[in-house]
């Protein structure tokens, strides 16, 4: 069996979804759950094995439209190659260490829920990325 490496990220999960499942069965169980579905960190950076999102990128087409959003920023990155295509998008610190509090964000402009905020996403309405950085 092939191993396939890659990220999902799911905001808004109810119930356990298998990790090991293929993509498109974790993305239909999380929606059931009413979850939001974000394909994280797509962009094929780099092409070694450790690279854990290439099977997103060289797949994208498939996926596309599969996922509530794709990560178009985090930490210092851009990633020029999700945003041009116009898909639904985010972005976020992906945050481990402190000095990545400094790094890309996401506005919203919704009602302060979480099913507004999750159904902006969706829409790409009202939703833009900014780069924040430490007042020096």
């Amino acid at each position: 069996m092939d191993t396939f490496l890659y990220h999902i990220l799911a905001i808004d999960v109810k119930g356990y979804v298998d990790p090991s499942l293929p993509v498109e069965e974790i993305v239909k169980r999380l929606k059931e759950q009413n979850a939001l579905v974000i394909a994280a960190h797509p962009d094929r950076k780099k092409q070694d094995e450790e690279h854990l999102s290439w099977f997103l990128w060289v797949n994208m087409e498939r996926f596309k439209d599969m996922f509530d959003a794709w990560e178009v920023a985090n930490r210092d990155d851009l990633f020029n190659s999700i945003g041009v295509k116009k898909y639904r998008y985010v972005a976020n610190s992906d945050f481990h260490e402190v000095w990545h509090v400094y790094s890309w964000k996401t506005l919203i402009r919704s009602e302060r829920n979480v099913e507004a905020i999750k159904e902006a996403i969706r829409k790409n309405t009202d939703v833009a990325i900014y780069l924040m950085r430490e007042k020096t």
